[in-house]
């Protein structure tokens, strides 16, 4: 770009590093305001300046911090537009009207008849940006110049005209079960001819045979995913995927021989293939009954919306990097607003160990942590568990926007390599990691207290044994949950005098100090109006008050970080704990015996209630009681702590028959101390 000597600008197209950079108006130069008096004026196209305003009469004198102007374009209808870049890269845009005075930077802040008359101008360019981005086999960089105007909006304003223009730019697909298909399917080009042999029914099928994480191992032969032609079968290696966020991914495969684009739709916690989505057939062919709710669940205004939204916020990164082609993989973790406890063990977790495990060759993915800063490696850092990932984890990547431009800059295919089975060898793992100094001597000095009292039903020279407590305060939970771990304490106190009661509820994140953002966070908890630790920690102030005196043990491990909590589970006899994710803890990791209690609703009608037991989810299980759902009164009208799904029987709080559940559970820890006094396997003393 050369400038005359009034300022003027000849425009070309500029290429940096082979990728195509905006042109003309778009990318100058220089900065597009210069600063005059301390306030900025635009740098116009045709020469000169104009005043900038951030609101009528007010001169534009500062920026947020870290952005900075990068672009003008002097209108889509009746508005300007004023790109910036940001931290990392991200893109935003200034609404100007035609007096320079700044409107906002979202369509929300636009008075209604200029949104509108906006949308009306941007629909056409919208129309052709989406259509060769999202549908042609080898999208043009042409495209690029064609919409240029568009690449200024940023992602976020992008999304929303998408959104807002809705079905005049791309239709909810219809969605077919694969085995309802015809046996051959005619579908269009994005040229408007059709495919000649059309689309199988048998390749369609076959593509869902082999799950994605099966495919995904198998590409660390070659660093390559690839998936059946729909055409003939043909295996297709992968263009490149649409990240969309980090629970929802579009891989892109295109049969260049017959003009065919489609994507594979994966999410769900266990990444799977939902369906194949044809874009220029508007169909969705999903694999089942399952995948199909889920569909609807994940992509409620349809995967061809989400697809062409994306599509148009990030079409200046897509095209060179769908040019370019995969360079890697890279597995990303869920950021900070979706990791859970329990899901990052069961789906995360045992999908690096699976795949380590099994890996076909040396292209082992990097694995992203997404807002590593915020302490989301609940189970600690991931290289501790797996020393075989060292130097492959990325944790400079605070956001979705951030991963976005990072994985198409380097040509990275993303992936979600999941599981769900914790095997013998993850739980080795895991509690290979966790010191259990500290525990062992407290339990060492609470014996020494002791002495060898042992109550009417210890087995033998059994010493008193150790028991987990674990809470639930959110809602699924019973309506008097302090005033039934009282009783409870009070009635392992007079049958096993001398026992240790550990109660285990919320942890903090490793390395964190007690302080709010430090805790580990309940889904939803926004919504309460106390803090679930809160009302943990008064639970066991009200126990140890009204326990005072008697031969009993309290301890806790609220707010300590998930390593005090293991490191008590592991030195634990068996638990008694409401279903939930401190299963995760007790069971996954530690496979401890134990009583599970939970609403008549979970215990006799929920999909989900053995995770925690069932050889399919984890290896060698040992006994887990659930409670018997007779014991059991739901009580769907009773408060909840955090309201959530109210009109969810599964989410319902519930009391429970104490006299039927204590004898169940007092039955219970006799059995696990006599098998544990028949084996040998009492309890280990510290030091051992």
């Amino acid at each position: 770009m050369q400038e005359m000597a009034d300022g003027e600008l000849v425009h070309h197209t500029l290429r940096i590093d082979g990728a195509l950079k905006m042109p003309n108006d778009l990318r100058m130069a220089r900065s597009p305001v210069v600063q005059r008096d301390g306030a900025y004026h635009l740098r116009l196209p045709g020469g000169g300046t104009a005043p900038l305003y951030d609101q009528p009469g007010l001169a534009a004198r500062s920026f947020l911090d870290g952005w900075s102007p990068t672009a003008f374009h002097p209108g889509i209808g009746p508005l300007r537009l004023l790109a910036f870049t940001g931290p990392d890269g991200a893109r935003a845009c200034w609404f100007l009207d035609q007096g320079n005075v700044r409107l906002g930077d979202s369509l929300t802040d636009l008075p209604p008849e200029v949104a509108g008359a906006f949308l009306a101008a941007a629909c056409p360019m919208l129309q052709g940006l989406v259509r060769e981005v999202m549908l042609r086999p080898r999208p043009r960089p042409s495209a690029l110049e064609a919409a240029d105007a568009l690449l200024l909006l940023g992602p976020l304003v992008c999304e929303q005209a998408v959104e807002a223009i809705g079905d005049d730019l791309v239709l909810k697909p219809r969605m077919m079960l694969v085995d309802k298909l015809s046996p051959t399917i005619s579908i269009d080009t994005p040229d408007g001819n059709q495919v000649e042999a059309g689309i199988d029914r048998l390749h369609i099928q076959s593509g869902f045979a082999v799950t994605l994480q099966d495919r995904l191992v198998a590409s660390t032969r070659n660093g390559v995913l690839t998936w059946p032609s729909p055409v003939n079968g043909r295996p297709l290696q992968v263009q490149g995927c649409l990240y969309l966020d980090d629970f929802r991914l579009a891989y892109r495969f295109a049969d260049t021989i017959h003009g065919l684009v489609f994507y594979v739709i994966a999410s769900d916690h266990l990444c799977r293939a939902l369906g194949i989505y044809f874009p220029t057939g508007n169909l969705l062919v999903v694999k089942d009954e399952w995948s199909r709710h889920l569909s609807d669940v994940y992509f409620p205004d349809g995967v061809g919306r989400r697809i062409a939204s994306h599509c148009a916020a990030w079409a200046q990164e897509l095209v060179p990097y769908l040019a370019r082609g995969v360079q890697g993989t890279a597995s990303i973790m869920r950021g900070p607003s979706g990791a859970h406890l329990g899901h990052q063990l069961w789906n995360e977790l045992t999908g690096m160990e699976t795949l380590l495990t099994h890996a076909a060759g040396s292209f082992i993915p990097e694995w992203i942590v997404a807002g590593a800063g915020e302490g989301v490696e609940f189970w600690g850092p991931i290289e501790r568990l797996f020393p075989e990932l060292e130097g492959r984890v990325n944790r400079t990547l605070a956001d979705d926007a951030g991963i976005t431009a990072y994985l198409y800059a380097k040509g990275l295919c993303a992936a979600r390599v999941t599981g769900e089975r914790i095997s013998a060898e993850l739980r080795r793992r895991l509690q290979a990691s966790v010191d259990t100094g500290a525990a062992r001597h407290r339990l060492h000095a609470l014996r020494r207290q002791t002495g060898k009292a042992s109550g009417p039903q210890m087995p033998g020279d059994m010493p008193p044994p150790v028991i987990l407590l674990g809470l639930r305060v959110e809602n699924r939970t019973m309506t008097d949950l302090a005033g039934f771990c009282i009783r409870l304490a009070g009635l392992i106190a007079r049958t096993w005098p001398g026992a240790v009661l550990v109660v285990d509820g919320h942890n903090s994140r490793e390395g964190g100090t007690g302080v709010h953002s430090s805790r580990i966070m309940s889904h939803g908890e926004v919504l309460a109006a106390h803090t679930p630790l809160s009302i943990e920690q008064a639970i066991v102030v009200q126990m140890r008050a009204a326990l005072a005196g008697l031969p009993i043990h309290i301890e806790d491990t609220l707010d300590q970080p998930i390593g005090a909590s293991l490191a008590w589970s592991m030195l634990s006899d068996c638990f008694i704990s409401i279903w939930g994710a401190s299963l995760a803890k007790f069971r996954w990791v530690c496979n401890k015996p134990g009583l599970a209690v939970s609403s008549r609703a979970n215990l006799l009608h929920r999909d989900d209630l053995h995770i925690y037991d069932q050889p399919r989810y984890m290896e060698d299980p040992t006994r887990l009681l659930m409670a018997d759902p007779a014991s059991v009164t739901d009580e769907p009208d009773a408060p909840r702590l955090v309201p959530v799904a109210l009109d969810n029987p599964f989410f319902a709080n519930f009391r429970v028959d104490e006299d039927r559940l204590f004898d169940q559970f007092r039955a219970f820890v006799f059995e696990v101390m006599t098998e544990a006094s028949l084996n040998g396997a009492a309890t280990p003393p510290p030091g051992t």
